[in-house]
C-alpha cells in the first residue's frame, strides 16, 4: 500500500495539509504532529510526537529530540510532505523512516528566510554539535535538502532565483480554489479598505512600552475615511488594544485568530494589509489590480528587520514602508 506522510507543526500546516489532500487526492495518508492539532484530523489517521516549545531550556529541547531520535518508528511512506527540512524535529524523523519522493509545503515564510539570509550573507539556522551528535542534516535554511522534488509554495517565481533544482508549484491558486468546510468567514470582513496585522513586538524584545500599538494608533488616525479591519496575532490579547476601538474600527474575533490568513485572504479580499514585518506582508498573493502592503518597519529601531524589509520591496513591487 502506498501510504504518503505529512508532518504538522502549525495551523497553517494543518490547512495547507487539508488542502493539499484534498487537491492531490490522496487516500491513503498519515499525520504526524503534537498534541496541539491532533483533533484537526481524524485520530486513526494520525501520530503524535513531542517537540520543545520556543521558550523551553536547551536541555529540555535535546532530551525531546533524543526522545525522538529512541521512539519514531522506522516505516516505508511512498511521498513525505513537510514544512521545513532545517527543522531538527522533522531531520530526526527523515533520519528514521523510508520514503520514495520528499515533498515540501509552504510553512509561511520560505521567501522571507531565503532573502533574510541573502541580506544577512549568514545561514538562518548555525550548525550545531547536536546535530552531529544526532546523525542528522545540517541544514541552515529551508529548501535546502537535495532531495526535496517538489515544493508547493508562495511566489515561486521570485524563489527560483534562489532554488534552482526543485519543482516549485504555486500554492496560492491551489488554497484559493479548495473549500475547507471548517473556514467559514462572515461576509462583514469582506473587502475591506485596510486590513491590519498585530505583531507582539514588545513582547518579542523589538518595542518597549507596547509602542508597536501607537504606532497602529497612528496610522488609524491618518486613515480614518477608511473602512479598516485589525486581525490581532494570536499571542496578542484584546485588552491591550480595547482602547482603539474608540475609532470607526472593526475587529475580527476570536474565532479567528487561529485561522492562518493565508487560507483567508482570497475570500476577504483587502485593498490594503498592513503590518510591520509579518510573513503575512510576504506570503499573500496580489489578488487585485489595487492590491497593496503596508509595512510600518520604520519605525521599528531594528536595522537588520529593516533591511531585510527593504530587499524584499524590491522583489514585491506592492509593499511600501512607512
Amino acid at each position: 500500500m502506498k501510504i504518503t506522510l505529512f508532518i504538522v507543526l502549525t495551523p497553517l500546516h494543518v490547512y495547507i495539509t487539508k488542502i493539499l489532500i484534498k487537491y492531490l487526492d490522496i487516500v491513503d495518508y498519515k499525520i504526524l504532529t503534537t498534541n496541539k492539532y491532533i483533533n484537526y484530523f481524524n485520530t486513526k489517521d494520525s501520530m503524535i510526537f513531542d517537540i520543545a516549545e520556543l521558550q523551553e531550556s536547551r536541555i529540555k529541547k535535546l532530551l525531546k529530540l533524543l526522545k525522538l531520535k529512541f521512539t519514531i518508528k522506522q516505516q516505508r511512506f511512498n511521498k513525505v510532505f513537510i514544512p521545513s527540512d532545517a527543522n531538527p524535529y522533522i531531520q530526526v524523523v527523515l533520519k528514521k523512516i523510508i520514503f520514495d519522493e520528499l515533498n515540501y509545503f509552504e510553512e509561511g515564510g520560505t521567501l522571507l528566510y531565503r532573502i533574510k539570509e541573502n541580506v544577512s550573507n549568514k545561514p538562518q539556522i548555525k550548525k550545531s554539535f547536536v546535530k552531529k551528535m544526532l546523525g542528522i542534516n545540517d541544514i541552515d535554511n529551508v529548501l535546502k535538502d537535495t532531495r526535496i522534488q517538489n515544493a508547493y509554495v508562495f511566489f515561486p517565481k521570485l524563489l527560483k532565483t534562489f532554488t534552482k533544482n526543485i519543482n516549485l508549484i504555486d500554492l496560492s491558486p491551489i488554497i484559493n480554489n479548495t473549500i475547507i468546510e471548517e473556514v467559514n468567514i462572515d461576509e462583514k470582513y469582506f473587502n475591506p479598505d485596510i486590513l491590519i496585522f498585530t505583531q507582539p513586538l514588545t513582547e518579542d524584545g523589538y518595542c518597549k512600552n507596547y509602542d508597536e500599538i501607537k504606532v497602529i494608533e497612528e496610522f488609524i488616525k491618518n486613515n480614518q475615511d477608511k473602512n479598516i479591519i485589525i486581525k490581532l496575532h494570536p499571542r496578542d490579547k484584546i485588552k491591550s488594544y480595547d482602547y482603539l476601538k474608540k475609532y470607526d474600527i472593526i475587529f475580527m474575533p476570536d474565532i479567528y485568530q487561529t485561522i492562518p490568513y493565508q487560507i483567508m485572504h482570497a475570500r476577504i479580499n483587502p485593498v490594503i494589509i498592513v503590518s510591520f514585518f509579518s510573513s503575512i506582508l510576504f506570503s499573500v498573493p496580489s489578488i487585485r489590480k489595487d492590491f497593496k502592503r503596508i509595512s510600518l518597519i520604520n519605525y521599528i529601531d531594528n536595522q537588520d528587520v529593516q533591511n531585510v524589509v527593504r530587499e524584499i520591496e524590491k522583489v514585491l513591487i506592492d509593499l511600501e514602508r512607512i
